[in-house]
C-alpha cells in the first residue's frame, strides 16, 4: 500500500509492539505508528492525529480493550478496530466482534495481521465511498426535488400507457388551477380544452409509436371553475430500463397573458386598418363636401360679373351662394365640434330649458326643407307647454338639429316625428322618420366618427359623417345615452335620454327687432377689424343707416381712437387681431369708458370663448359669419 496510514496501537508490552510493527513493515504497509498504553494517551492521539486503524491488546494494566472499543464505536465509528491479543479466547473474540470489533488476531498467529489490516482498511475505504455515494445521492435527490418543485416551469411525469399523471410539481398544479394531490393519477387529457383534445391525441399517438421523439404545442387547459388558460406544452420521452412501461416528461408554461396581448394587437391592428380606411373615406368625403359649396360660391360669384345678368338671376345666384356658405359653415362647425368633444374641451352651461319653445323653434327651422320634400314634420307633447329641464339648451338644440337633419336627408317622403316621455328619472327624446332605414350591423357603428351608412363613390346623400358622432358625444356629456332602432325600408327612430329635473319656467325675453332702413345719422361706430373683406361687408351693411364709421386695424388702434374720440357710440370689436387682441382692447376701453357698448365679433364660435369675451366687458357677442338680422337687433338696442 503506497498511501501512508495512521496506526494507533494500544499495547503495554514494548517487545510485542516491536514485533507487531516489524510484521506490519514486512507487509509493505506505509504507515505512521503511534504506541500508547493508557486511556489518556489513547484519547489524546485520537483527538490530535489522523488515525486510519486501531490495534489493541485485550487486557492492559491501566486500561481495558473493551473500554477502548466502546469509546471508538461511540465517537470514531468509521475507524477499524482490531484486537491483537494472546490472552483472549475464541468466546471473548466472538463477543468482541459482536460489540463492534472489525477483527481479532491472536499473537501466536501474527501472520494473519497484515491481511487483516489490509482487509479492514479496504472495507473502511469501501464504506467511506459507499457513505459518500449515499450522501451524494441524497444531496442529488434533494437538489432534484428542489429543482422539480421550485422550477418556474410546470413539470409532470405521465404514464404513456394509462395516460395518467404520476407526479407534478407545484407550478404545474398552479397553472392547472389545482393542488398537487388533485393532479396525481388523473388523466392528463381531462384538463385539456375539448377543442384541443384531438390535436393532442394525434401527437401522442405518433410519439408512442416512435414516429417523433417529442412535440411542442400551444393549447388550453380548463380550470375547475370553467375558466380556461393558454399554455405552451413540450412533451418528450423518458428512457427507463423497463421499456415496456414508457413515460413522458411534460413541461408547460402559462402564456395566457401573451395570447391576450397577441389578440389585443390583432384587434388593434384591425381597428387601425379600419380607422385608416374610415379616415381615408372621411378625407375623400370632406374634400367632396368642402369643394361642393365652394364650387357654388366661387362659380356663382363669377356669374354675378356677367353684364347681361338680370335682377332675377342676381337674386337666384346670391341665394345659392348663401346656401352654399351656410352648408360650408355647417361642415366646419361639425369638424370643430368633434375635435372639441374628442379633446374634452366642450363646456356644458346648464339653465332651465322650456322644451315646448325649443320644439317650436325646430319646427320653424326645418319647415322649409321638409316642405320642399313634401315631408310632414310633427312635434308631439304640444299640450305640455310648461315642461322644463335643467340642461344646456344650445347642446340639446344641436343634438336635435343633427338628428332631424339626418332624418330629412334620408327620408324621401312620409313623415318625421319628434317628442319625449318621462321614464325612471330621465326624459327620453326621440326622432322618428319613415326613411330608408339602416342595416342592423350598422346601428352601433353609425355613432362612430367618420362613419356613414353609404361610403361609396356614387353618393346619393351629402354630409361629412360627423353629425351622429357629435350627437353621441354631447348626449354623454349631458349625462345620457343615445341609440337607434331601425328597419330597412321602414325608417329609423333615434332615442336619447337626459337626466330629468323639473325646474321653474323661465320668463320669455323681450325681443327687439329692426331692419337696415333705420337711420342713425348722428351716431358714430368704431369697427375694429383687421380683415379688409369683413370690414367692407360691415361698411356696406351700415351705409344705409347713415352712421359715421371709424376703422381700426388692430386692438391698439381701437384703444387710441377711443381715447381721442369721446363721441364714439358703439364698437364692433373683432377678437383675433394683431398687435393687441380684442379681449385685451375691450378691458382697457371699459376702464376708459365703462358705458361704451362693445359688440364682439369672432370666427371662433365656441361657448367657452363667449364666456371669456363677456367677462372682458363686451356687452354682446356675434359669431362670424354675421347674421344681418341679429346685427340690426343689436344696433337698435344700443343706438336707439
Amino acid at each position: 500500500m503506497n498511501e501512508k496510514i495512521g496506526i494507533l496501537h494500544l499495547e503495554d508490552s514494548l517487545r510485542d509492539s516491536e514485533l507487531i510493527r516489524s510484521i506490519i513493515e514486512s507487509g509493505e504497509i506505509s504507515h505512521e505508528y503511534f504506541l500508547v498504553d493508557n486511556e489518556k494517551a489513547f484519547i489524546n492521539i485520537l483527538e490530535t492525529e489522523n488515525i486510519d486503524i486501531i490495534l489493541s491488546d485485550y487486557i492492559l494494566p491501566d486500561y481495558d480493550g473493551n473500554e477502548a472499543l466502546k469509546l471508538v464505536k461511540e465517537k470514531y465509528s468509521n475507524i477499524p478496530f482490531i484486537f491483537v491479543s494472546g490472552k483472549m479466547g475464541e468466546d471473548k473474540a466472538i463477543d468482541a466482534m459482536i460489540n463492534g470489533a472489525t477483527d481479532y488476531v491472536f499473537k501466536n498467529k501474527l501472520e494473519r495481521l497484515v491481511p487483516a489490516i489490509k482487509r479492514a482498511l479496504n472495507e473502511r475505504k469501501l464504506e467511506i465511498n459507499r457513505n459518500r455515494a449515499e450522501e451524494d445521492l441524497k444531496r442529488s435527490e434533494e437538489r432534484f426535488k428542489a429543482i422539480f418543485n421550485d422550477a418556474p416551469m410546470g413539470i409532470a411525469l405521465i404514464d404513456s400507457i394509462t395516460g395518467k399523471i404520476n407526479n407534478v410539481n407545484l407550478m404545474f398544479a398552479k397553472i392547472a388551477g389545482r393542488t398537487v394531490a388533485e393532479m396525481v393519477d388523473i388523466e392528463w387529457m381531462s384538463i385539456t380544452h375539448p377543442d384541443d383534445i384531438q390535436t393532442d391525441l394525434d401527437n401522442m399517438t405518433r410519439l408512442v409509436a416512435g414516429e417523433i421523439n417529442g412535440f411542442q404545442i400551444e393549447k388550453r387547459y380548463v380550470h375547475p371553475d370553467g375558466k380556461f388558460i393558454w399554455i405552451n406544452m413540450t412533451i418528450s420521452h423518458i428512457l427507463y430500463d423497463d421499456k415496456s412501461h414508457p413515460r413522458h416528461l411534460c413541461m408547460i408554461e402559462d402564456i395566457t397573458e401573451r395570447k391576450r396581448t397577441e389578440l389585443e394587437l390583432i384587434i388593434a391592428k384591425e381597428r387601425a386598418e379600419e380607422s385608416d380606411k374610415l379616415k381615408t373615406a372621411f378625407l375623400q368625403n370632406m374634400s367632396h363636401e368642402i369643394r361642393t359649396p365652394l364650387n357654388g360660391i366661387i362659380g356663382f360669384s363669377e356669374l354675378l360679373n356677367n353684364e347681361d345678368i338680370s335682377r332675377d338671376d342676381v337674386c337666384e345666384f346670391t341665394a345659392i351662394i348663401k346656401k352654399s356658405g351656410i352648408r360650408l359653415i355647417e361642415i366646419v362647425n361639425n369638424v370643430l365640434d368633434i375635435a372639441k368633444i374628442q379633446t374634452g374641451q366642450v363646456k356644458i352651461e346648464k339653465k332651465p330649458v322650456l322644451i315646448h319653445s325649443l320644439f317650436r323653434s325646430l319646427k320653424t327651422f326645418f319647415s322649409v326643407s321638409t316642405n320642399a320634400k313634401n315631408i310632414i314634420l310633427n312635434f308631439h307633447n304640444q299640450d305640455d307647454i310648461y315642461r322644463t329641464i335643467y340642461s344646456d339648451e344650445a347642446r340639446i338644440n344641436q343634438i336635435f338639429v343633427n338628428l332631424i337633419n339626418n332624418a330629412v336627408k334620408f327620408t324621401k317622403s312620409g313623415s318625421i316625428d319628434y317628442g319625449y316621455e318621462i321614464k325612471d328619472g330621465f326624459i327620453q327624446f326621440y326622432v322618428k322618420d319613415t326613411g330608408i332605414g339602416i342595416q342592423q350591423a350598422m346601428c352601433e357603428k353609425i355613432f362612430e366618427r367618420f362613419i356613414q351608412t353609404e361610403q361609396t363613390m356614387t353618393k346619393n346623400y351629402e354630409g361629412a359623417g360627423l353629425g351622429l358622432a357629435i350627437s353621441k358625444g354631447l348626449v354623454e356629456l349631458l349625462g345620457g345615452k343615445i341609440w337607434i332602432e331601425s328597419e330597412i325600408g321602414k325608417g329609423s327612430t333615434f332615442f336619447f335620454t337626459l337626466p330629468y329635473k323639473q325646474v321653474a319656467v323661465p320668463s320669455p325675453a323681450a325681443i327687439k327687432y329692426s331692419d337696415s332702413s333705420v337711420k342713425y345719422s348722428n351716431k358714430k361706430i368704431l369697427i375694429a377689424e383687421d380683415d379688409w373683406a369683413s370690414f367692407q361687408y360691415l361698411s356696406i351693411i351700415l351705409a344705409k343707416s347713415g352712421v359715421t364709421i371709424i376703422h381700426a386695424e388692430n386692438g391698439g388702434q381701437a384703444v387710441e381712437f377711443v381715447r381721442n374720440n369721446l363721441d364714439i357710440n358703439l364698437i364692433l370689436m373683432d377678437i383675433r387681431m394683431p398687435v393687441m387682441n380684442g379681449i385685451e382692447a375691450s378691458k382697457i376701453i371699459k376702464k376708459i369708458r365703462p358705458d361704451l357698448p362693445i359688440i364682439a365679433q369672432t370666427a371662433y364660435a365656441f361657448s367657452e370663448e363667449k364666456s371669456e369675451i363677456l367677462s372682458a366687458g363686451c356687452n354682446e357677442y356675434l359669431a362670424k359669419p354675421l347674421e344681418r338680422v341679429k346685427l340690426n337687433e343689436l344696433l337698435n338696442m344700443y343706438l336707439s
